[in-house]
């Protein structure tokens, strides 16, 4: 009896150290392939699943994003040993034309198969591997991207520009941006000439005083000369007009946040001192069932001799 109660004492430690460590760490290489887009492009690429964890992990794979129909991969769930590498490879059969251009991105997965028995079903690691398809057009042509978020009057109003030059020829660029309310004009602001190579991305930092900015929706709007083409990028967000109120009640917010914030972070370090202790208590626990075990083993083998 006591002999079975040992065993389940060490069953149930190593069930919780499972449970603690949560999900297993899984690598894969390469992170990200990038090639240009060729039509009716077919070729074989490579990628190797590293397991980095000391014990046997079942993986499975998968794949998603804007060409999966163009991809192959057939593989089947494959087991990998403490420490092992392994290589596999996935077909990609492109079409005659892509519509649009830039980057079309795909991944290519590989997780951790759910274990058989659901109740240690935990957190299951998973890793990809980008797969970047670029179509340029030919010539000049590039993609704007106006970042920005909602904001309050009389406050620094953070805008981000990104201009990513998806052309075959180099551009060189330069332009204004503007804040429009009620397709008028608020304020200017100049970018300055910059070349752009082509397959790269530019990025430029502006800040909106947003002095006596009024309440509502604005429009943020960028044109870009760019080897004597132009082009065009907008972003819509909106301004609130702070009153006493609206103030106290975001200083309220502010202070129950920062209170959360703490709560959490209070509770969240009981939570891990608690489970070092549990997990320190039931290693010792294990510990000691083992030497009882090993010791009335050796005792009764004694008594038979």
């Amino acid at each position: 009896m006591i002999k079975y109660f040992f065993i389940f004492l060490l069953t149930l430690v190593l069930s919780i150290g499972y449970i603690i460590n949560g999900s297993s760490a899984l690598g894969i290489s390469p992170s990200r392939t990038t090639i240009d887009f060729v039509p009716n492009l077919q070729e074989t690429r490579e990628f190797y699943v590293l397991n980095n964890e000391d014990r046997e992990i079942t993986i499975e794979f998968y794949k998603k994003g804007d060409l999966v129909d163009y991809l192959s991969l057939n593989l089947e769930p494959t087991t990998l040993k403490p420490n092992e590498k392994k290589f596999f490879s996935y077909e990609i059969k492109l079409p005659e034309s892509l519509e649009g251009y830039g980057i079309f991105d795909t991944r290519i997965g590989a997780r951790e198969a759910a274990p058989e028995d659901e109740s240690m079903m935990g957190a299951r690691a998973a890793v990809e591997s980008q797969l970047w398809i670029i179509k340029l057009q030919e010539g000049t042509y590039v993609e704007i991207y106006v970042l920005t978020s909602n904001g309050y009057a009389d406050k620094p109003f953070p805008i981000n520009v990104k201009a990513s030059n998806f052309g075959t020829e180099n551009a060189t660029c330069n332009g204004i941006l503007e804040i429009l309310y009620s397709e008028q004009k608020v304020v200017e602001f100049s970018i300055t000439q910059t070349e752009i190579k082509s397959k790269e991305t530019a990025s430029s930092d502006f800040v909106w005083d947003a002095k006596d900015a009024s309440a509502g929706e604005h429009k943020a709007e960028v044109r870009l000369l760019c080897n004597d083409k132009e082009f065009l990028g907008e972003s819509s967000f909106t301004i609130i007009k702070q009153d006493s109120s609206t103030e106290k009640i975001e200083d309220r917010q502010k202070t129950s946040n920062n209170e959360v914030q703490k709560e959490t972070a209070n509770e969240e370090g009981i939570n891990i001192y608690i489970e070092i202790i549990l997990l320190s208590f039931f290693m010792l626990v294990g510990l000691l069932a083992t030497a009882l075990f090993l010791y009335f083993r050796s005792k009764k083998q004694m008594v038979f001799k």
